[in-house]
């Protein structure tokens, strides 16, 4: 085997700043979706407080927040095809056999018969 195949692989890293403003609920909203993107996630900075601005009757119950995630991947790197495995250039044909005799005792098995003892519904 190659080493170079089992090398271990850093992750890359960028980061998201950004800054929402809204309600307590529609904030809650947007960093919920953030938390559940599929990467891997590291919330080094976030602030919530009211917003900062002149006007503040027009703002009663607005919110910001204020966050930075670092977000990781791992960077495409090619992999062994499994069609290049030793068993499988051989030209051996597969045993089924197992298969087979799965089938057969699956086909084999008795009925299920419903009988009147005990709840239809156990979970009542």
């Amino acid at each position: 085997m190659n080493t170079s195949d089992t090398q271990k692989v850093q992750p890359q890293t960028f980061l998201f700043e950004g800054k929402v403003t809204g309600s307590y609920e529609a904030i809650k909203s947007f960093l919920n979706r953030f938390s559940h993107i599929n990467r891997f996630q590291n919330v080094t900075t976030f602030s919530l407080g009211t917003k900062d601005s002149g006007n503040k009757e027009a703002l009663v119950g607005t919110l910001e927040a204020t966050i930075k995630i670092q977000y990781g991947y791992l960077k495409d790197k090619p992999v062994v095809s499994a069609l290049n495995l030793a068993f499988l250039k051989e030209g051996k044909p597969f045993d089924f056999a197992f298969v087979q005799s799965m089938k057969q005792d699956a086909t084999q098995l008795d009925p299920l018969t419903r009988t009147s003892s005990g709840k239809a519904n156990p979970f009542q």
